[in-house]
This record gives structure tokens, sequence and C-alpha cells, in this order.
């Protein structure tokens, strides 16, 4: 076998190509569009050489095809194979291999899809090598001592032995690099054209172009566009992509025939030159299209988000900000505003504050344009004193030009509603203001919430600039203002703000209420990270936000959900490559996933039906070394109630791959105010404990006595608040249930009896 192998290495060495030993950049090569080869296959030439070749793959069959021009004809390689099961074979299958002494060749594959178990079934004479020097990339050797060899056409000669890292995998990628070498025995090394095909399947390589003349042609000086989604389709079958940093994409096709790609872009700024391209797949084909897009009408969408991994008291915690023009428009002398949770201090930052104004922070970032992207971290001090374990802790971010890129209802009446909370003595004060360039046409609803319950209801209505104040006793709660906007106002403000904790000792708050509910921040020019803090952050999980209330975190049918994942690298290694894949619920609308704010850069796409992938390349994460990376993603309308909405994440971690528990949601309806909270703090009996599931409730609760003896003779009255009673149950077993098509809006009391003695009474507000 050394000999062999040393044999071969004198072939290549002697014509100054890389021998086998040595680990070599893959190269990219792209299709010519006019030059053929003598047999009519396209000829690549080679453009980049620190861009890894991705050969075209698909479901079922996998294949690389390498052609060598030669007087005796042309040498095949093809690998097929089946991917329905998770362990399968790909058997390397020759054609035209006739009196070749050796070759060699460099095979890399999608580690976050396969492992490389080895090599079966050898079918050819001579010394064959392999081995895997670094995951994913695989070194291949042969030679025959003694004489040439000819091999009939479409034999085996071996088959590569995967192992699929999920049930169902739906890209394949095989990379071959220009290590490639046949050789025969006089050392001569035959010139070669190499081209990607495969066995019924079809391809599409394309690119965005931003069409900066918008005249629907590709002009000289026309640049791609990152991040751009794209689907095809055909009937039912569908598959994503997203465009890379250049603005190429490319769609690998199991089986032939007509299908639909569209473009669909995330702001209504960008209008699509060809929205849907009709393509007809050949076999074998290749099919190279431009996807041209120009401004429907100018303006800067700016987009700004912001977190960190955790939140620790009593640590200092670095955020970092991402920011974009995802605009057709620049965006002039944008900058970026942060506001500090009020438990935080400023303690640095990797770019140089424009001004600093105790818990307001200005970063000046400059002229941004389309397309156009950055980052910057900031660190804070968490407080020692005041803070628990548990409490809610917030950072604010605000990106300048804020502006709404789609055009406005002329329905609207120019008023928008902004709302405010502070601690003050014994009370929390909420103050609701009218920032908008009108007055308020119609009165609008607002509710105050403590902890889960709805404490007060009310409406207002107010003129340009006019404000409003509401107080309520602090105790123990956690509050909680929603103020509605007026009808058709622009974006998807959510006026709200949470206090927490406001009897200024935090000892005995009711906890985990402020995530429960989404923050204002729907809009893309603003951001709110709230986090739970804690002393022991677990690794490598989802957090969904908000976290939804009641047993089934239950949210709203418009409500936009945020993903956190937090990472640490639990392998014993170094790692310089992370992969993160969630599979969305197909109740999202992937197209919206707006990719957020992470502790290292990545590369983001959409894949196959409702994946999001998330990449860090070239890193370098130690043992224990963590981070995080963030999205956003609206909901498909009209969620009916009692949807699910679930994701399922993992985290490929060198040979490793960690499943995430899922974050699971359920839609309540279109707003909170549909469900009807039960207060049971105040029992008469201090020894009767009650038991109300779900609470909140949509449709049903039951209300059960708990350690209580005896059971015997309980009654239940609701009673308006006329003092007429509208419900009256009798029960043995100490359960009560209540239907909310017997309660009508208002508040009640009821009051449970042992005989006609009360034992345990509570609230009841039904919107």
């Amino acid at each position: 076998m050394k000999k062999s192998y040393i044999k071969l290495k004198k072939i290549i060495n002697k014509l100054n190509i890389l021998s086998f030993g040595d680990i070599k950049i893959t190269k990219t090569f792209v299709i010519s569009e006019t030059e053929k080869s003598p047999k009519g296959h396209p000829i690549y030439r080679f453009i980049d050489n620190n861009t890894p070749t991705m050969l075209k793959n698909g479901l079922y069959i996998i294949f690389f095809v390498l052609l060598f021009a030669q007087a005796n004809g042309q040498v095949t390689f093809r690998a097929i194979g089946d991917t329905s099961s998770t362990i399968f074979d790909v058997g390397v299958q020759v054609t035209n291999f006739t009196d070749v002494a050796a070759f060699e060749y460099t095979m890399t594959y999608d580690t976050t899809a396969f492992t490389l178990l080895g090599l079966t079934e050898i079918n050819i004479q001579g010394s064959l090598e392999f081995f895997e020097p670094q995951k994913g990339i695989v070194k291949f050797s042969w030679i025959d001592n003694t004489n040439n060899v000819t091999i009939p056409d479409n034999t085996v000669i071996y088959k590569l032995r995967f192992s699929t890292l999920e049930k169902k995998v739906s890209k394949v990628r095989f990379v071959l690099d220009d290590s490639f070498i046949v050789a025969d025995s006089s050392n001569a090394i035959k010139n070669h054209d190499a081209y990607f095909a495969g066995i019924n399947a079809g391809f599409i390589e394309g690119v965005t172009i931003y069409d900066f003349n918008e005249n629907c042609q590709f002009d000289a000086g026309e640049n791609g566009i990152n991040d751009l989604p794209l689907r095809v389709e055909r009937n039912t079958f569908y598959e994503y992509t997203t465009s890379n940093t250049d603005g190429q994409f490319e769609f690998v096709l199991l089986d032939t025939g007509n299908v639909n790609l569209k473009t669909l872009p995330r702001t209504t700024s960008w209008l699509p030159c060809t929205p849907t391209q009709s393509i007809d797949l050949i076999n074998y084909s290749e099919n190279r299209v431009k996807t041209l897009l120009q401004p429907n009408f100018g303006c800067p969408h700016m987009e700004v988000d912001i977190s960190s991994a955790y939140v620790k008291p009593c640590e200092t915690i670095k955020y970092w900000v991402d920011y974009r023009n995802n605009g057709t428009s620049p965006a002039f002398d944008a900058s970026v505003h942060i506001t500090l949770d009020s438990f935080m201090t400023y303690a640095g930052s990797s770019l140089a504050p424009a001004q600093l104004d105790g818990k307001h922070i200005t970063f000046n970032i400059g002229n941004i344009a389309p397309d156009h992207f950055g980052r910057f971290s900031i660190s804070v001090s968490n407080s020692c004193i005041g803070t628990v374990e548990g409490q809610a802790q917030c950072m604010k971010a605000e990106i300048f030009p804020k502006m709404i890129c789609d055009p406005v209802s002329p329905a609207w009446d120019h008023s928008s509603v902004q709302v405010n909370g502070i601690c003050k003595d014994d009370s929390v004060q909420f103050t609701i203001k009218n920032v908008g360039s009108t007055d308020m046409s119609a009165q609008q609803d607002y509710i105050i919430i403590e902890d889960m319950i709805i404490g007060k209801t009310g409406q207002v209505q107010l003129p340009s600039g006019g404000t409003q104040t509401l107080s309520e006793l602090t105790a123990e709660h956690t509050y909680r203002l929603i103020v509605n906007q007026s009808a058709n106002h622009p974006g998807k403000s959510y006026p709200t703000v949470a206090l927490e904790g406001c009897d200024g000792y935090n000892t005995g708050i009711m906890l985990g209420s402020v995530t429960e509910f989404a923050e204002d921040d729907a809009d893309y020019f603003i951001s709110i990270d709230c986090q739970e803090s804690t002393n022991t952050p677990t690794p490598n999980t989802i957090t969904g936000h908000p976290k939804g209330y009641g047993p089934n975190f239950e949210i709203t049918s418009h409500t936009d959900l945020t993903y956190l994942i937090y990472f640490k690298n639990v392998t014993p290694t170094t790692l310089t490559r992370l992969v993160i894949r969630d599979s969305l619920s197909e109740n999202l609308n992937i197209i919206s996933v707006q990719p957020g704010a992470s502790s290292l850069p990545y590369d983001f796409t959409l894949s196959a039906q409702n994946i999001v992938m998330f990449t860090f390349d070239n890193v370098s994460i130690p043992p224990d070394g963590e981070g995080f990376v963030k999205f956003r993603v609206s909901q498909i309308p009209n969620n009916p109630v009692n949807t699910q909405i679930s994701t399922h994440a993992q985290i490929i971690m060198g040979e490793d791959t960690i499943a995430l528990n899922p974050s699971l949601h359920t839609i309540g309806g279109d707003n909170e105010q549909l469900y009807v909270m039960v207060d049971v703090k105040n029992p008469i009996n201090e020894n009767v404990k009650l038991d109300v599931r779900p609470n909140p409730f949509l449709t049903e609760a039951t209300i059960e006595v708990k350690e209580y003896i005896p059971l015997t003779d309980l009654r239940l009255r609701l009673y308006r608040i006329d003092g007429s009673v509208l419900v009256e149950q009798s029960s043995t077993t100490g359960k009560f249930r209540l239907s909310r098509s017997s309660i009508s809006k208002g508040v009640y009391v009821f009051v449970i009896e042992d005989g006609h003695i009360p034992i345990a009474s509570g609230k009841i507000i039904a919107p």
C-alpha cells in the first residue's frame, strides 16, 4: 500500500500537480454561457480559489460526474445512491474506464446532513486508499502496481456508506476539487474538462440582481442582493432557498419537468421584474437564470436587533446589535439609540458612542446603502442590588431614520399612541400619549393586567400631544398596560409597557409575567430584548418570546415570535464550524423570517420546506465556549384557535448533533381580551386552596377546592356586579366548571359555600 501511494505521488508531482497528502482549497467552477466542449458539455472556468464548489444533488439520487477528454473516450465517475433510509450506500460507477493505471481525488460532503461510515463492496483490483483528514473531507487514491486496468461500463468499483443525521434529508452536497487525476502507465495525465450532471435531476442556478438602471436588464456594475428568499414549486411540492452575499442561489430538484421559480422580496419596496419564471428542467440540465429587482418606491427600510445569550444578576453582560438597510434607498446619517434596563449601567462598546446620557446611548453608524449591514457590541454591568433571579430585564434598540415603507392607508387618522410606565411611591403610574400629528378620531380600548389578571379596562381618546395618566397601587403585582392604536395605523405598533417589582424590595413578586406578553417591537426599526435573569443558564436551548400565558403558552393569532438559540460547545475540541438548523412550523410564514443579532457572524439560508439554517464558518469556539443567534418570524394569516406552533432545532458541533427541546405556543384568538381571567388570591378560609385550570381560559375552566374536608355539600354562586346570581352550581367532588358561553363581558364575583358558610371567593374578569 505504501509503494502504491509513493508511485502515484511521483506521477502527480512530476507534472507539478497537488500531491495526495496535501490539503487543497476547493475551487469553484461556473458554466460559460457560450463555450462548449467538443462533446457539447458546458466548459467550466475557474473563478475563485476560496469558495467551495457546490455539487448538485437530489433527495433520492446522489451523484458526481467527472468527464475526462481522452483519445479513447471519456472516463466517467458517477456516484448514485438512495437517501430514503438513515443508512445508505453511494456506489461509484465508472464508464470508459480503459487502460487506466491510477487515479486520485478529494471529495467533500455535507457534514450537516451525513456522516461517512466507510467503504464497502470494493470491486477493483490494485491498491485503493482513502482517509478523512478532516470531518467532511475525504481523500481517495488508487493505483495498479502491475497492469493498466480496463473495467466494463457501468461497473460499481466501490461504495461509500453514509448515515443520515435525520430521517429526511432534502439536500446532499458532494464537492470535488481539481486534484482529480487519471493517469496511464506512461505517467501521462489526460487533459480534461469537468462538469457536473445527474440522473433524473435538474438544477437551477441563478443570481438576484439589484436592477439599478430599472430596465429589467442586467447591466455592468449592478450587484447581487443578499438573503433574498426564492421558492420553486410544482403542484403541491415546494422548496425554498435564499441568495448569498453575491446574490447567487441554487435549487437541486429530483424530478425533471416544468417548475415555477418565484422571487419573494421581504418588503413591498422591492419589485421583481419577473415575479414568476417558468423553467423546464431536462435531465442533466443546468438552468441558469437571473432574477432582477428594482425599487417599487424609494425607502430606507432600516432593521435592528439587540440581544445577549442570557442575563445574569451582578455580572457584566455583552449585547450584540445587528442592523441592516433592507430597503431601496440609502439611509443617511443613520444612528442606533440604546435604552438600558433600569438595573444596568454602560460598561463599554466596540463602537464609540456619540452621546451617553444615563440610560440612553446614541451610536452614529453613518450612511447605510441598500442591502448593507453592520454590527457592534455593547457591554453593561448588571446591578447586584435590587434584582432577583427570574426578574425580567429589558434592553431596547431603535434605529434611525425610522420609516415604515409600506403604503399608508388613507383611512388612518394620523394619530399614534405611545405608552410609558414608572414606579412612583406606592403606585405604578402609566402614561398614554398621542404623539401623532392629529387628534384621535375615536375612542380606543386599553387594559391593565395585574400579573395574569385584567385589573382594569377603559377607553382613551386624546388630542394631538395629549396625555392621560393611570395609576395603580403596587403591592407585589406585575403590571402591564396595553393600548390599541387607531384603526389602519401603519406598521405593526403594539403600545404596551410592563412594570415588575415596583414595591422596591422585589420580595414576593410574581415573576414570569413580563415575558408572557409581546413587547412593542413588531416594527423592524425597534428591538426590545426582555429576558428573565438566571444564575445558571441552560446551554443548547431555544427560547420563544413571548412565551405565552396560561398552561398552553397561548398567544394571539397576530403575534410575531422571536426565537433565541443559546449554544455552548460541549465537545472536547475547539469548533471551527457550527451549524444550527431549525424546522419551523408550517403555521409560520418562513418568508417573513428576519435574521437577527448573534455573538458571531453567520451565513443565513432558507432550505427545503420551512427550514432555516445559521452557519458559523471559520470560527474558533473552544470547549465550553458559548454564543447565541436570534431571529424573528410572523405567523401565516388567520391561524385558528388552538393551533399549535412548535420548532425543532438542531445544533451540529463537529461530529455531534444536539437536538434542542422544542419551543411550543398555542393560538388563543385575535387578542388577549378574549380570555377570561380568574383571581383566587383572597380565599375566605385560609385553609382552603383553589386551583383554576386553565387560567386564563378561552372556552371552559375548572375551579377545584383543595385541602378542604368535607366536600359533600359545596355550592358555587357567580354574582353580577348588581348582586344578582348569574351561575349557580353544586358539587360533591369540589370541582366546578365555568363555560365562557355563559359569561358575558363584565366583572363578576364568585363565592363557594359549604352549606351556608362561605369558604372561598374570587373575581372573574370577562372581556
